[in-house]
């Protein structure tokens, strides 16, 4: 009896164990026969419900590429003899790209299924060429040079196209953007062994979206470009690239794939539905071999600059008259052909022994030059030339291929003498110190993004509302305020919360890792997940406080996670996921409140004039006086007081003090309590030496009524008269809330009356913007009743503006000035 029990159990658990043994399929591959260029499939599907496969580790093949895709769970219910069996199916694709024609076999390789490990047999195709596609399309890869020394740039020029009358297939991708499916497949344009990628700027004009490596690719586009007498759709790009070790790099034969209608409706490369079933052609290039020599050590200069390439230098200076202390700009140019990204300029340490002391230097570079704004300042008489800059490259030339050092002409200077011949000298190197903003020199430019900064008013009516309006509606008001409060519940603000907790439940839960990451963005960010995929999530992200290369790294995942879903390759795995999230949580995120927000905050960051653009640039190159132009005609469509902050900073530089306060206290009326702005403020002030009222209660007071705008001091006059209401109405039987209400009337009401009749009485100020002879009238050929000293502020009388003559008061003096000697504070 025991025996036969211990039999049938046995013979049960074997028939469980065989039972529970999966399946595995193999599908493929599909097609058998693929064309160069194009990708052949393969599906491992494994059944059974122990069916838990490890990733498949697939041989590698000499000329083809194979990625691993999935894997891909499917649950169905099937009828058997049995009755009603549950199947699952999880399933991997094999992607291989062959790389060039010819037979492939991809040995046999062994896969863990679940509980056992499983032969897959070999995978064999074929690859053969597709001749048609060079009769309708061509493509040319110009690379230059062909032997080049480390460091010497590598250009790339990337032509191709397909003939008019073929209809090109268009795809729209997941971020939105519209792209030709006309794909150039060369991996080293994406990165070269060997090399650093160089960034080029974006072309301009007439460009349109096509591939490159299964990324998108602007290229310059021309819809009638000629070649042996047929018409094509032409396209052109770029590519720049930085050998970093000698050898010979074999780069392989770049492939051009292009897709033209034919049918009904397709999947395009990233997912979407486009008109027309298209049917790939390819044209086939060569490879490219590419010889990088190392620089020679024999002969090398010390110091060596770096630079490789052809080069030609100037210099010139902004003057040839100066006095001794005042700045002269030395701008030294390079320009020619080679690496300008990493070429080092001179530093001018010998010029300091010629009396020249080097103040600082502004850098510009770009493809084809690098230019350094040196700004000198003579320490005596006795300089009499900017001596020659001597510099140094290896030249790259056939003609020559070694080093050559350059050198610009002297420059004749004429340095005038301060009063009685006094001198300057440097400070010596152990007595130097830093220069401290707001104390040596000025702070720098404001940020000129984001909303302006204008002078606010009140109108009368809100004055009277806020003085009048809480007595009569105190109780409507502490409604409104118990109503604004249930109102100020954030329910963003509790996904921003739960956003990482959220994060791991989702990926906990099995889910995608790209669509938890989008879902965590939507979260910290107050939009739904849909909102934001988008080409802008990295300027989203950066508007929100995040780092520029984290949101780039970000920004670029979730578009790859989106691909991915949608039909493309690769994706984002649960790690990466993971740390994107952990370093995010380190970042106060800005939440957005609405999509209208956004929009608004986009155009108002986009919408800077371009005079702004251009004054900051020549700013940062140290043309003051074309920066001061244009921000003065951006003030013309903007009241933007940030702008009159920036020309101040100006005038500062350029050593016009008086005009630097003018435009410092125009700026001051709109950005009443910005730091930065009153510490160039005082330090101009105390350069100017003027002192222009005592320091005394009433200015003290005054000062710090100034350091609010009127819609402020509206709002504190309201409060105050809100809070006398509640406390002499709601609460007046109580006498300690008598006498608060008391105390806390009295400043409301001297607002008021500082609101409605003192300040629209008050006169406006000027500065004087040279010493100034005041006049008893407003004529020529009087005698001046007093002298004021540049920069003073004086009191604007004169309702006049049109007059060559302008009424001020000047301390206990009052008359007339020239309009052209006045600034108006406005």
């Amino acid at each position: 009896m025991i025996r036969r029990f211990a039999g049938g159990s046995l013979a049960l658990l074997l028939a469980l164990a065989v039972g529970a043994q999966e399946k595995l399929r193999v599908q493929g591959p599909s097609p058998a026969t693929v064309e160069l260029g194009g990708i052949t499939r393969v599906n491992l599907v494994v059944e059974g419900r122990s069916a838990r496969p490890r990733t498949p580790v697939v041989p590698a093949v000499d000329g083809v590429t194979c990625q691993v895709m999935g894997p891909s769970h499917r649950s169905f219910s099937s009828f058997t003899a049995q009755g009603m069996v549950q199947q699952v199916t999880t399933t991997y694709t094999l992607e291989f790209r062959p790389e060039r024609s010819g037979e492939f076999t991809v040995p046999a390789f062994v896969m863990f299924t679940g509980s056992q490990n499983q032969k897959v047999p070999e995978i064999s195709f074929r690859v053969v060429k597709e001749m048609r596609g060079a009769e309708f399309g061509y493509m040319d890869v110009t690379l230059e040079p062909r032997q080049v020394y480390v460091h010497e740039p590598i250009r790339v020029r990337v032509e191709f196209g397909v003939d008019a009358s073929q209809p090109p297939v268009q795809d729209r991708a997941s971020n939105g953007t519209r792209y030709r499916d006309i794909e150039v497949q060369a991996s080293w344009m994406t990165q070269m062994e060997g090399a650093e990628t160089l960034e080029l700027p974006q072309p301009t004009g007439n460009i349109l979206v096509v591939v490159l490596n299964r990324r998108l690719q602007v290229a310059e586009y021309d819809s009638a470009a000629r070649k042996d007498g047929r018409t094509y759709n032409s396209y052109v790009f770029y590519k720049s690239f930085l050998p970093t070790r000698p050898g010979r790099l074999q780069l392989e034969a770049p492939l051009l794939r292009y897709q033209v209608q034919q049918g009904r409706t397709r999947r395009g490369l990233f997912g979407g539905q486009v008109g027309g079933q298209g049917k790939d052609y390819y044209v086939y290039g060569k490879p490219i071999e590419v010889e990088v020599l190392p620089i020679p050590e024999e002969g090398r200069p010390s110091p060596f600059y770096g630079a490789i390439g052809r080069f030609t230098v100037s210099a010139a200076a902004d003057r040839n008259v100066v006095k001794v202390g005042s700045s002269v700009k030395l701008t030294f140019t390079i320009r020619g052909q080679g690496n300008f990204e990493f070429l080092r300029l001179p530093d001018l340490a010998d010029f300091e022994q010629q009396g020249l002391h080097l103040l600082g230097q502004t850098e510009k570079r770009d493809a084809e030059e690098a230019v350094v704004t040196y700004d000198l300042t003579p320490l005596s008489a006795d300089v009499k030339e900017i001596p020659a800059i001597r510099w140094n490259f290896f030249d790259t030339s056939p003609s020559a291929r070694k080093f050559v050092e350059v050198e610009t002409q002297p420059m004749a200077l004429t340095v005038q003498p301060l009063a009685d011949r006094a001198t300057l000298a440097p400070l010596p190197d152990e007595e130097r110190k830093a220069v401290t903003p707001g104390v040596d020199d000025i702070y720098d430019l404001p940020d000129l993004l984001g909303p302006a900064a204008t002078r606010a008013r009140a109108a009368s009516l809100m004055v009277w509302l806020a003085a009048i309006g809480p007595w009569v509606l105190v109780a409507l008001l502490l409604g409104g305020l118990a109503f604004r409060r249930r109102r100020m519940a954030d329910p963003i603000g509790a996904r921003a919360r739960k956003a990482r907790r959220t994060f791991a439940q989702q990926l906990a839960g099995g889910a995608d890792p790209a669509a938890a990451l989008t879902a965590y963005l939507g979260d910290r960010l107050g939009v739904p997940a849909a909102a934001v995929i988008g080409p802008d999530l990295r300027e989203r992200l950066v508007a929100a406080g995040v780092d520029a290369a984290l949101a780039e790294a970000v920004a670029g995942a979730v578009e790859q996670g989106t691909a991915a879903r949608y039909g493309g390759t690769g994706g984002v795995d649960q790690q990466t996921a993971q740390s994107f999230v952990a370093r995010l949580e380190s970042t106060s995120m800005q939440r957005s409140r609405s999509a209208l927000a956004w929009l608004v905050a986009l155009g108002l960051a986009v919408a800077a004039p371009a005079q702004v653009q251009d004054g900051f640039g020549a700013y940062r190159e140290g043309d003051y006086k074309t920066a001061e132009h244009a921000f003065a005609n951006a003030l013309d469509k903007s009241d933007d007081r940030r702008l009159w902050f920036a020309r101040g900073n100006c005038f500062y530089r350029l050593g016009d003090l008086p005009k630097a306060r003018w435009a410092y206290e125009c700026a001051l009326l709109g950005m009443p309590r910005d730091a930065e702005l009153r510490a160039n403020l005082d330090l101009v002030r105390r350069q100017l030496a003027v002192a222009d009222d005592g320091e005394s209660f009433t200015t003290a007071v005054a000062g710090l009524r100034d350091r609010f705008s009127e819609p402020e001091l509206v709002i504190f006059c309201g409060a105050s008269m809100l809070a006398a209401a509640i406390l002499l109405g709601l609460l007046r039987r109580r006498p300690w809330a008598r006498w608060l209400g008391l105390l806390v009337l009295l400043p409301g009401a001297l607002l008021a009356v500082e609101l409605l009749w003192l300040r629209p009485a008050r006169p406006a100020t000027a500065v004087a913007l040279q010493s100034l002879e005041l006049f008893s009238g407003p004529r020529d050929g009087m005698s001046a009743i007093a002298t004021v000293e540049p920069g003073v502020l004086l009191t604007w009388r004169s309702g006049d503006t049109t007059g060559e003559y302008v009424r001020v008061e000047a301390g206990d003096h009052r008359g007339y000035a020239r309009r052209s000697h006045v600034a108006k504070v406005e």
